[in-house]
Order: C-alpha cells, then structure tokens, then sequence
C-alpha cells in the first residue's frame, strides 16, 4: 500500500504518544497542540529523509513538495522506517536536555532522588538500541524489494575476468 506524509506523522507521533512533553503546550486547546505536534514532526521528518537517503541508494525520489507532500507516494515499510528514524532523531535531541535538568537539583537532593550518570547511562543506551533498531530495518529494507517485498538477488559469482587464487 502507498502512503503519504500524513501517514509517517502518525506513525512517529504514535510512537511518542507516552510522551507528556512531545504534546506539553500551554494555553492551547488539544486540537491547537496536536496540530502543533505535527508541525514539529515535520522537522523530524525532513531530518529522517535526509538520513535514509545519505545510507540508502533508493530506487525513487523521496522528497517532500512545497505543500508537504512527497515527490512519490510510499510504502508501508518506507512509513515505519521513517518513522522510526524520527523516532531516534526525537531521543537524540533529547540527549542534550539531560545535563540541565539536572543541574536544577542540589546535590543532596541528587542523592537521594536518583542518580545522574545512571540516568543519563540508561538513555543513551536506550539511542543506542533505537540506533541498532534503525540499523537493522535499513538492513532488512535494502535486501528487499521496495513495493514486492520480495527478497533481492545477490549475485555472488565471481566475473570471468577477475583472477582467484
């Protein structure tokens, strides 16, 4: 099935849904605020495309248009691995807002609520994971045919012209 932006930016944002922040505006109704989100997740879009498209030799152009639409519909496998590449964008950025939230605890009150470095330790692993996870759906989407699903041929044979000793 082919599908279009809309699709990717629900996907990412059912993704996040758990996430207060991702959704935390204040004075808008919640109509205003996911409309808001989307907005957002358009950046982790753009940023998603860039990224499959320096790691992947795609057979089609992905691109959004000027209304924010792509050059060419995708499919359901090129939704989920965009958005899950938003996704670790969305962490990675995260990354950056750890070291001040914690400067705004006391050291005794650092102590005793938890620890910084472990904190800090359990989220960059978690990129690290969601890094693997993009990693291998990369993997997977490139030995496959992109609208088929079928499994691509890899040619193993060795030219005539090439010496083998």
């Amino acid at each position: 099935m082919l599908s279009n932006v809309d699709a990717v930016i629900g996907a990412f944002l059912d993704k996040v849904e758990m996430d207060e922040d991702f959704f935390a505006y204040y004075g808008v109704d919640e109509e205003e605020a996911l409309t808001l989100a989307k907005e957002r997740s358009m950046g982790y879009l753009r940023q998603a495309i860039v990224m499959l498209k320096r790691r992947v030799e795609l057979p089609f152009v992905l691109a959004l248009k000027d209304d924010e639409s792509f050059e060419e519909p995708i499919t359901d496998d090129e939704v989920d691995l965009l958005s899950e590449i938003m996704l670790l964008k969305y962490f990675e950025r995260g990354l950056a807002k750890l070291k001040p939230q914690i400067n705004m605890f006391s050291a005794s009150e650092l102590r005793l609520l938890h620890s910084p470095a472990n904190e800090r330790a359990s989220y960059v692993e978690m990129i690290s994971s969601c890094r693997e996870n993009v990693r291998e759906m990369i993997s997977w989407y490139e030995s496959k045919d992109r609208i088929t699903g079928a499994n691509k041929l890899v040619d193993h044979n060795v030219p005539d012209d090439v010496e083998t000793e």
